[in-house]
């Protein structure tokens, strides 16, 4: 599946100043893809099922690619995260350019998480978005280490203050 993407990705109808398509330069992107540590999405633009999933995405959702490619949002998140997806899918695909997105909730089969998302759609030939590529972070470690700092900075504070203060 993946090496069709790929070959798609790479037809004239895609903007893309790549290497000659052979079977080696195509094994070559999919490493590089399979062994991005972040969770590394595409999306059909018509519809948003996901095209393409990579490792570090199915060890941070706990769903395999098989689970996930041809479906959405909806087939996997909670109502209000899927609304909240896909509108912000839709933003992106109208406006184009790169999208940030600092903190946003997931719920896994772990739990809830916090990724630092980026998205940006991919244009055909003609100017239309044909992908949403999207990259994300898992930053659920870093931000209680941010609030737990914080608690430490309090509780030192107020011992340096004391009760003299």
């Amino acid at each position: 599946m993946f090496s069709t993407f790929i070959k798609n990705l790479f037809k004239s109808e895609v903007k893309c100043n790549c290497p000659k398509r052979d079977a080696k330069n195509e094994e070559f992107f999919q490493a590089i893809v399979e062994n991005i540590p972040n969770m590394v999405f595409i999306k059909d633009a018509n519809n948003l099922n996901f095209v393409l999933f990579n490792r570090a995405g199915e060890e941070l959702l706990g769903y395999s690619r098989k689970d996930l490619i041809g479906k959405n949002d909806y087939n996997f998140f909670p109502k209000e995260q899927a609304d909240f997806f896909t509108n912000r899918d839709k933003l992106v695909l109208r406006q184009g350019g790169v999208h940030d997105i600092p903190e946003e909730e997931v719920q896994t089969k772990e739990g809830t998480k916090l990724l630092h998302t980026r998205k940006i759609p991919i244009f055909n030939a003609k100017g239309e978005a044909v992908y949403l590529l999207g990259i994300s972070e898992d930053i659920t470690e870093k931000k209680r280490l941010e609030v737990r700092l914080n608690e430490l900075e309090q509780l030192l504070e107020a011992r340096v203050k004391g009760p003299l203060a």
